[in-house]
């Protein structure tokens, strides 16, 4: 391009070479390049550039990147690209307002990223490595917002909360007098609130009616070790 003002811009190499435009000062090759990528951007990759735009501060494409994830965010949380992105990125998405999927999608869309991160860490992806690696981007997950269903048969088997969560959680879906959870139960706009009038919502209220939470504590063990497994029973039989 230097010598011959010719640009052959291709999906492989487009990055590479907006990365070499910015540290030359080239603005003109750069310019092409956002144009061409705005041009080939699609759910499946809209996650990776908006991490490489934030990195080359292309506030334009960030921007039409956003809009995509927004519109498209479960086929975006679920791309290959998604698990390369940087972590910054990930607690931008996970913290977004605006996405059109459940909290579910994006616990999944974490674990895969986590995983992904142990690799490049080069730790054993096991549960405590995978929280680890999420940190503080856990938390922004509203796991308390999920169904029932979604949770019992997801985030209350991958092994990253501890017992101690677990139990308040289920205790949040179902008791009466709701125990505070230390994971964010803050309301979002990204799903509607759980329908409690299920059956199998029912048939838990009856498991703990008869279970005062001033008693928790006293019960904790039991409830770990009994009670976690058969809620799951009950929904797997009722859901």
């Amino acid at each position: 391009y230097l010598y011959c003002d010719e640009i052959r811009l291709e999906p492989d190499t487009v990055l590479a070479t907006l990365y070499a435009a910015k540290k030359y000062l080239v603005p003109h090759l750069a310019q092409q390049c956002v144009k061409f990528l705005e041009v080939s951007l699609t759910a499946r990759n809209a996650c990776l550039l908006l991490s490489q735009s934030r990195l080359f501060e292309e506030p334009e494409l960030m921007t039409r990147c956003w809009e995509v994830i927004d519109a498209q965010a479960e086929m975006a949380l679920q791309s290959e690209g998604f698990v390369d992105i940087d972590f910054p990125t990930l607690t931008s998405v996970l913290s977004r307002e605006t996405l059109n999927c459940r909290e579910i999608v994006l616990f999944d869309a974490a674990l895969s990223w986590a995983e992904a991160e142990c690799t490049r860490q080069e730790v054993d992806p096991t549960a405590e490595n995978k929280r680890k690696v999420l940190g503080s981007a856990l938390n922004l997950i509203r796991i308390p917002c999920m169904e029932l269903g979604e949770f019992a048969n997801g985030a209350a088997q991958s092994g990253i909360l501890s017992l101690q969560e677990t139990t308040d959680l289920f205790l949040h879906f179902t008791a009466r007098n709701k125990p505070s959870v230390t994971l964010s139960h803050q309301s979002s706009t990204r799903i509607e609130e759980t329908d409690l009038s299920q059956s199998s919502t029912i048939m838990l209220h009856m498991c703990f009616t008869d279970f005062s939470l001033q008693h928790t504590e006293a019960i904790s063990g039991v409830i770990e070790v009994v009670w976690i497994p058969l809620i799951l029973w009950l929904i797997n039989g009722y859901l």
